[in-house]
């Protein structure tokens, strides 16, 4: 049994709105379900008018993170770029501006602003690949006048796709350690984007397509740690005497890095150090062997071994802390109806799930919460459970979900969201009716509560489509035919039948058999303003 105190302590916080922090107003206008490059006019803007769109962005971008870096609390450091001659230029960083071209996912971030930054980078990487020489240009430029790392990390991205090209910049890049960190964990973090394309489908097929396509690009997969590591051991496109002054400059990079570790802290320098190794060549013990008719290399660093000792503990902490990942995805996947084979041995064992779902609520009720994400799985689990696997579940942990959902449905937030676990919850509310009869005017008011609220969720659905589809998907109409009644009834009662969209969510509410023609002629007859009706269906 979960106390009500309990459940409150992780009820859904919804997410900050940055769009004021950041200077922009927050207005419908800057908000998308599906952020993509293709969303605003920049990419366009970019092929038409070059020059004038990247001073627009530029000075966009420095005036948004000048203004951020005024917020209180905010997770900005100021970093130095180290240009050629010795001239530094200071950016404001972290890792959630880094990854902004790539879509938010650890912290929220403006729509506006992530759709920016894929339209840039989607128009350098066809520059980049059809005329390297002025993607060189911008990319100089970029580095030189921006004030923000998000525009250095798209730069860094472009170096990344095409190293043999762009190894000027790389070596700019490779100056600031931090850079091969925030890389490190974008390249980390490349599997997450393709979780929910699905539903991007549904809210704006032409943004998601292109999403899915940056997406595939080979490059995702590789970070400025790997592209310097090669550098080391291959020769791009430079002669044999450019490509040994490249690999001194690194060397000398690195010795510089090393020199600075004694102005860290000892995890910090433990951190670093490791990240050293890995990448340089000098500290290498490589092995080759052969697997699957592969010849493969293995670089061995060698890492000081109270380093290497602890590093352990710290990966111990950090698999901890990300252990209710997969039970996130397990949800949301089997919420809607996917293949759930990849989330580990959650789609095989029912009681996996539940003892986690215990484990992730305890987590967030003692206020250890360890990612965004986690306020929701207790909700989204609960309700997959009731809905999917009421009959496997036992009495008590019947009795946790449904406290959890009952909780939910009683403390909706003002700005409901997608996958923030209440669509899940309305879902369960026909096994609910089913399983607890004493119960079922609760439940049907709780129905009636998501009906009211029309927001839209981008192109995605209303808050009202949630009731109105579990109403039908669960036989609402043929099993509690009086209690679906006496919605409908309360519904038209409380609402103006004269407004339209009224009109179509009753529509969209009534029974379409044959035997429920005379409520549907009932209900039409009141009505004023109506669409088509679809034909009846016989069951």
């Amino acid at each position: 049994m979960q106390d009500a105190d309990d459940i409150k302590k992780v009820a859904y916080h919804s997410p900050m709105a940055r769009n004021n922090e950041f200077g922009l107003r927050e207005e419908e206008g800057c908000r998308y379900v599906v952020v993509g490059a293709l969303q605003t006019p920049i990419y366009s803007l970019l092929r038409c008018s070059t020059v004038e769109t990247l001073c627009f962005i530029v000075k966009l971008i420095n005036r948004c993170v000048v203004t951020y870096s005024n917020v209180p609390n905010n997770d900005l450091v100021k970093l130095k770029l180290h240009l050629k001659d010795e001239e530094e230029v200071d950016v404001w960083s972290s890792y959630s501006l880094w990854e902004l071209y790539r879509g938010a996912t650890q912290i929220v971030m403006p729509d506006l602003l992530q759709c920016l930054h894929m339209g840039l980078e989607k128009y350098l990487l066809d520059v980049a690949e059809k005329q390297p020489k002025d993607a060189s240009f911008i990319m100089d430029f970029l580095l030189k006048v921006s004030k923000s790392v998000s525009l250095t990390a798209i730069v860094a991205s472009i170096v990344t796709a095409y190293p043999e090209r762009f190894h000027k910049q790389a070596l700019v890049l490779f100056r600031t350690i931090e850079f091969f960190r925030y890389d490190s964990m974008r390249c980390q973090m490349e599997s997450y984007h393709g979780h929910f394309m699905g539903l991007d489908m549904m809210h704006n097929k032409k943004v998601a397509e292109e999403r899915i396509k940056s997406n595939a690009l080979p490059h995702r997969k590789h970070s400025l740690e790997d592209i310097c590591v090669n550098y080391q051991y291959v020769r791009t496109e430079l002669t044999e005497e450019e490509s040994r002054e490249q690999v001194d400059e690194i060397y000398h990079i690195l010795d510089t890095h090393y020199a600075n570790l004694a102005n860290r802290t000892l995890p910090e320098q433990d951190v670093l150090q490791t990240l050293l190794c890995r990448i340089d060549r000098r500290k290498h013990a490589p092995k080759v062997h052969e697997q699957e008719g592969q010849i493969l290399i293995d670089l061995r660093p060698q890492i000081p071994e109270d380093v290497k000792k602890r590093n352990e503990d710290v990966l111990r902490q950090i698999t901890e802390e990300t252990r209710y990942d997969n039970l996130y995805l397990w949800a949301n996947k089997k919420f809607r109806k996917e293949e759930v084979s990849c989330c580990g041995e959650y789609d095989k064992d029912l009681n996996k799930v539940c003892l986690d779902l215990e484990g992730v609520f305890k987590r967030l009720s003692s206020g250890k919460v360890q990612s965004p994400m986690e306020d929701n799985i207790p909700f989204t689990t609960a309700g997959v459970l009731i809905r999917d696997e009421v009959e496997r579940l036992t009495e008590e942990q019947l009795e946790n979900c449904r406290q959890l959902v009952e909780y939910q449905m009683e403390n909706l937030p003002q700005e409901p969201m997608i996958l923030d676990g209440i669509e899940s919850c309305v879902h369960a509310l026909p096994n609910l009716i089913r399983k607890f009869p004493q119960n079922k005017k609760r439940y049907s008011d709780y129905l009636t509560t998501i009906l009211r609220n029309r927001c839209p969720l981008g192109e995605y659905k209303r808050i009202c489509d949630y009731a109105i589809e579990t109403i039908h998907e669960g036989n609402l109409w043929i099993e509690e035919r009086a209690l679906m009644n006496q919605l409908l009834s309360e519904y038209i009662a409380e609402n103006d039948m004269t407004d339209i969209e009224s009109n179509e969510i009753v529509l969209e509410l009534l029974p379409y058999t044959i035997e429920d023609a005379a409520i549907e002629e009932q209900m039409l007859a009141i009505i004023p303003y109506t669409r088509k009706i679809p034909a009846p269906i016989t069951l």
